[in-house]
């Protein structure tokens, strides 16, 4: 079967929706952007009531006409017909189980298009500080852990100051494609982000990392008719306590 994607009035679009237990039944389109799937309304854009379901537990997104799901670190893993997974195609007679819940993909012509606008723009420099230190001290009241990956653009030769700063609203869409609502997206330097994120495991983390550098090898910088070759360059730290401010995560980052 092929999937139509096409700006069309009946296009086929996907639907991934809770097939079992059916007091749990629902559903949510599946969007040009990516669909986060997990038991928290602060970390996933579709939530489960399951205990079974990690905070952030996977990812589906569309690629050409292909459904694609990744697990994000779940605790208990993420299956497609009893095979567990860490990225797949699913297709339309797969079962997707997280838990001891089973979901399967729709395709429809009676629904409008998903949207996934990007977050909003990531705290300017001046603030960064205080955005870091006011994050910090609200996963401290949580008792939560935290999170941080820095990343950073790097040029084989002292880049022109449009051209960093074209390279750095690249990377800024991009990462604001990530973000979920309760983390922390800012620049901390004139080539350089801070991303921070709470209740987060170090699995969790290690995927999102593996995730943005796939994601940035696939990257290309064209600026005025001609490609422009980045380095982007990722360190990341993990806090089961979150440190008092920027210095400290800082400090940890590798």
């Amino acid at each position: 079967m092929i999937l139509e994607f096409a700006e069309q009035k009946d296009a086929l679009k996907p639907w991934l929706r809770v097939v079992y237990p059916p007091e749990l039944a629902t559903e949510h389109a599946v969007g040009p952007g990516p669909l986060v799937v997990g038991r928290s309304a602060n970390h996933a854009t579709f939530v489960l009531d399951d205990e079974w379901v990690s905070r952030r537990h996977c990812r589906l997104w569309r690629d050409g006409d292909r459904v694609m799901v990744e697990d994000l670190g779940s605790t208990n893993g993420t299956f497609i017909d009893g095979t567990r997974v860490r990225e797949s195609e699913l297709k339309l007679s797969d079962e997707l189980q997280l838990g001891r819940i089973v979901l399967k993909l729709d395709m429809r012509t009676d629904a409008p298009e998903a949207t996934s606008a990007p977050a909003a723009p990531p705290v300017p420099e001046s603030e960064c500080e205080k955005a870091v230190r006011d994050f910090l001290a609200q996963a401290r009241n949580c008792g939560v852990s935290v999170g941080a990956a820095e990343i950073a653009v790097a040029f084989d030769a002292p880049p022109e100051d449009e051209i960093l700063a074209f390279a750095m609203e690249e990377i800024s869409e991009t990462l604001r494609r990530e973000q979920l609502s309760d983390d922390l997206l800012a620049r901390s330097g004139a080539d350089r982000f801070l991303f921070l994120m709470n209740d987060i495991s170090a699995a969790q983390i290690a995927t999102f990392c593996a995730n943005l550098r796939g994601v940035f090898e696939r990257q290309r910088f064209l600026f005025e008719g001609g490609e422009v070759r980045v380095r982007v360059l990722l360190r990341t730290a993990r806090f089961e306590q979150a440190p008092e401010g920027l210095a400290d995560v800082e400090k940890e980052l590798a």
